[in-house]
């Protein structure tokens, strides 16, 4: 496809993903860029083209079928052009959604190569490899890269950071961590983090959850 082509076939996908109901609207498009690839499958920006209309539809989640195909167009992709680096960002969005945290952290570490990503996506990928390590590590052995974060976060405030997922992550994590002092540690951060930013407003439940479970540690701390 010519880039005018591309661009207006990006145009009709943004708007698909954005339609509601979303299924309905990007279906038709998953089965044009089906048979495009046919008659060009080596084509890397309609297989990455596939993979992401796959990654955004809301069916995907509920079946092997669709993920092996999300999966399989954008390794194609990558096969084809190895920095293709939004290809290597939704491997690791979609290995994040299955909590196949290692495999997340991988293909969010090659995404993140200098200059293959904007800035707004080089932020969600720093988002997403934060969450893995708390995960996988645990809140009290992710604070210095939690930190991290909130300076990369705080330089790129231009952007209008948006840190969902982090938020989700800490509020799940907290009230099971086995050291409370680590989780009240990451909360008080995560708080700040958001005023920083000036997120709390639109975090209103899960500042709630964090505050109320913050109270609740150091009133038991307290007590002990």
């Amino acid at each position: 496809m010519s880039p005018d082509d591309m661009m207006v076939l990006w145009e009709r996908i943004d708007a698909a993903d954005e339609a509601e109901p979303r299924d309905k609207a990007l279906e038709p498009l998953r089965e044009e860029l089906r048979e495009l690839i046919e008659r060009r499958p080596n084509d890397p920006d309609l297989l990455y083209a596939l993979g992401y209309v796959g990654y955004c539809h809301p069916a995907t989640q509920h079946d092997p079928e669709r993920v092996a195909e999300v999966v399989s167009a954008l390794k194609k992709t990558i096969a084809l052009e190895p920095r293709y680096a939004l290809a290597q960002l939704y491997l690791g969005h979609l290995a994040f959604d299955r909590r196949d945290f290692p495999s997340a952290a991988h293909w969010l570490r090659s995404a993140k190569e200098p200059g293959s990503l904007d800035a707004f996506q080089d932020l969600k990928a720093s988002e997403l490899l934060l969450c893995c390590q708390m995960f996988t590590s645990g809140l009290g052995a992710s604070v210095m890269a939690l930190d991290s974060f909130a300076r990369e976060s705080m330089a790129a405030a231009a952007i209008d950071a948006f840190p969902m997922q982090l938020v989700k992550t800490v509020e799940y994590l907290m009230p099971c961590h086995p050291s409370p002092a680590a989780a009240i540690q990451v909360g008080e951060r995560v708080l700040s983090l958001l005023a920083d930013l000036e997120r709390v407003g639109v975090f209103q439940e899960q500042v709630k959850a964090i505050t109320r479970f913050l109270a609740l540690q150091k009133d038991a701390t307290e007590q002990g």
